[in-house]
């Protein structure tokens, strides 16, 4: 399958906004996604999970992978907008700690 995923710099900043449900089914395809951003220098990530209707650990895990990725290189990941389900996942695996989270009523 393919994720939808709208890509758009601003400055400082390159917002990714995949859309729809984002499971194992498309995990591999948003890894790869997300990796050719920071292979071709933007790494800076904002993921904008306002158009994501469902997540799952394996999306979380490719989250990570991608922050990891990203911050060896000098750059980081914020998640944007995530919807209450979302929160809920991110604070009770703790992620949210790793991620800034944005949109989310506790923004750092």
């Amino acid at each position: 399958m393919t994720v939808v995923m709208d890509v758009r710099h601003e400055p400082g900043v390159t917002v990714v906004a995949p859309s729809g449900e984002l499971d194992f089914v498309v995990a591999a395809e948003l890894r790869r996604q997300l990796e050719a951003l920071l292979r071709q220098g933007h790494v800076q990530l904002t993921i904008d999970l306002g158009d994501v209707t469902f997540l799952d650990a394996t999306t979380l895990g490719v989250f990570v992978t991608v922050l990891k990725e990203a911050r060896a290189r000098g750059g980081n990941v914020v998640i944007r907008n995530p919807r209450p389900l979302a929160i809920r996942v991110l604070r009770v695996t703790g992620l949210d700690e790793l991620f800034g989270l944005d949109g989310d009523g506790s923004t750092r």
